[in-house]
């Protein structure tokens, strides 16, 4: 699983509201807490993701067995 933050970012801290132990304020805009347990904090970021007003979170499933 990959998670990022665009760089279209402005910075309001919903997401490090929503989900603290992924998303913090830094520098302006949100970025990713290192190490931050994304399978564990999966709900949180759903929840982040579906509020952010302008869409700059991603979220990309790079597990999936190719055939």
């Amino acid at each position: 699983m990959h998670l990022q933050v665009k760089m279209n970012c402005i910075g309001c801290g919903l997401c490090a509201s929503i989900c603290p132990h992924v998303f913090e304020l830094h520098d302006g805009r949100s970025q990713i807490i290192e190490k931050a347990d994304l399978k564990t904090n999966l709900s949180c970021i759903k929840e982040a993701i579906m509020n952010c007003p302008i869409q700059s979170i991603e979220i990309k499933d790079f597990d999936k067995k190719k055939n």
